[in-house]
């Protein structure tokens, strides 16, 4: 792993943790928006919410421009996914044009936070599983009281669901093994055929 104190990234993060600096840089842009003659503005919005909004601080230094989000405003962030812009701004008219975007998670820091910080799919199959562990196989699946119905979900229903919150949370675990170069944790098989 390279030190990212002095290898700054060439791409936008993926995801980052409350408090943290992150800085990347883009070298792929200068050539066709020469900082002399542009300026960069990046900006991300919380999907759930779009008046939820950060932006980069952007330097320029040649025909690099870097990005610089500070951990004294990355701690006041709301955590949750982003969609973010990269916006090119023509210094001889201020016309504005969008020539990037994407999408970036902003995670709780983890060592500042007292809640709960399992995903919504670790939660819901943490759940299902309880309810499996203690639920007899004859428990009553609907019942009536004063004229209301009341329905639970069958054991093959919670099975579903189980099945399906577990594909869920085993796809974040690959998502971050991957993410912090670890690999996928898959076993991938591969047969070679003797051509001699």
């Amino acid at each position: 792993m390279a030190n990212i104190f002095t290898t700054i990234p060439e791409k936008e993060p993926i995801s980052f943790y409350k408090g943290e600096t992150i800085v990347w840089k883009r070298t792929d842009i200068g050539a066709d928006y020469a900082p002399s003659s542009y300026s960069m503005v990046w900006e991300a919005s919380l999907e759930s919410d779009g008046s939820t909004r950060f932006s980069a601080t952007v330097t320029e230094s040649g025909t690099e421009y870097t990005f610089t989000l500070d951990d004294s405003a990355t701690a006041n962030y709301t955590a949750g996914d982003y969609f973010w812009v990269l916006k090119v701004i023509q210094d001889s008219d201020s016309e504005k044009l969008v020539i990037d975007s994407g999408k970036i998670t902003v995670k709780d820091n983890y060592f500042a936070t007292t809640g709960d910080t399992r995903s919504h799919a670790k939660v819901m199959l943490d759940k299902i599983e309880s309810i499996l562990e203690n639920r007899a196989d004859a428990d009553v699946s609907s019942y009536s009281i004063a004229g209301r119905s009341l329905n639970k979900l069958t054991v093959e229903e919670l099975l579903r669901w189980r099945d399906y919150y577990r594909a869920e949370y085993k796809k974040e675990v690959a998502e971050f093994r991957t993410g912090n170069n670890e690999g996928s944790g898959r076993v991938v098989k591969v047969q070679f055929n003797d051509i001699s």
